[in-house]
């Protein structure tokens, strides 16, 4: 009898823990789109679509003049870049805002430097990031001044060695097979001099007395770092147009370091217009509490500077700082 009670309590507990087992909440996926953040080159359209939502959206861009819809319907939408510029795709229904940010570029290819300067027999390295499809080309506009030559792929990274031959200049254009022109990025190669080495002189003079005035505090030393001049480059002719640490599109400086996906840093800005060289502008912001402060900040480790000759006979200049990235 003990043993009939002993399979009996077993075949009921089994049969409790297979009802608990059995039991599931399955809950209804969160809509969302497929994608959350877009690189478009120019002329380029990405196919947005919704999912976990049985209503109709309504699709809308905040900034036209960046991207617009080509085509949607309810569930998906055809966006395609018209300038470069940053903004956001909203697809809208009672008790649904889902957005997606668009980064409209020139290309979805960059470099790590935009001018190679060499002497006869030198070579020199550029790095080669890609965005999207690795079925990239390269066309080198006289392969008697230079030789160009590819290493291996390191994730999204290609080197590209560029060896100097004899005197002259040369463009080396990369650019993704199935957009042409569209994503190109052209490096631009001088052998035995050429190259106006006026604005990157006084760049590396402002980088220079950072590092002295660092250096007399104390203070670790900042890397000059290539994506960051190029930044600091632009800002230089965007504070021509409108001197503010506010973008002329009215977006903040710091959208650019976003927009080469530099996130998650301590960064900084100094601007300035009028001075003639990097003595005086280093003076200057030196002797200005806040712009000391970003040119002495401990956490900052990289610096870009951008130095720019507008035609109306001034001289802007651009500080970028950020902590490592």
């Amino acid at each position: 009898m003990k043993s009939f009670f002993r399979r009996l309590l077993c075949v009921i507990s089994a049969a409790v823990m297979t009802a608990v087992l059995c039991t599931v909440t399955v809950s209804a996926a969160s809509p969302k789109l497929n994608k959350s953040k877009v690189n478009l080159p120019i002329d380029y359209a990405v196919t947005l679509k919704a999912s976990g939502t049985t209503k109709d959206l309504q699709w809308s861009v905040v900034n036209t003049s960046v991207a617009e819809i080509m085509s949607s319907d309810g569930k998906s939408a055809k966006i395609v870049g018209k300038s470069t510029g940053s903004t956001y795709v909203h697809a809208k229904a009672k008790g649904i805002d889902l957005k997606c940010r668009i980064i409209v570029k020139k290309s979805f290819i960059t470099a790590n430097k935009d001018n190679v300067t060499l002497e006869k027999g030198q070579s020199q390295k550029v790095t080669i990031t890609v965005k999207g499809s690795k079925d990239i080309a390269v066309k080198n506009s006289d392969k008697s001044v230079c030789s160009v030559s590819w290493g291996k792929w390191d994730g999204n990274k290609i080197t590209l060695t560029v060896k100097a031959k004899k005197n002259g200049t040369a463009q080396i254009k990369v650019y993704a097979k199935k957009f042409t022109n569209l994503t190109a990025e052209t490096i631009n190669v001088s052998v035995g001099g050429g190259s106006d080495k006026k604005s990157g002189s006084a760049s590396d003079e402002v980088i220079d007395i950072v590092n002295s005035e660092r250096s007399a505090q104390r203070v670790s030393s900042l890397k000059s770092d290539d994506t960051l001049n190029k930044i600091a480059e632009q800002r230089a002719r965007e504070i021509a147009v409108k001197f503010s640490h506010t973008r002329p599109d009215g977006t903040k400086c710091s959208s650019l370091l976003q927009e080469n996906d530099i996130v998650n840093v301590y960064a900084g800005e100094n601007i300035a217009a009028g001075h003639r060289s990097a003595e005086e502008v280093m003076k200057t912001w030196m002797n200005s509490d806040g712009h000391r402060k970003n040119i002495l900040n401990e956490n900052y480790t990289r610096i870009g500077v951008g130095v720019y000759e507008a035609s109306d006979g001034n001289t802007y200049w651009v500080q970028v700082f950020t902590s490592e990235f």
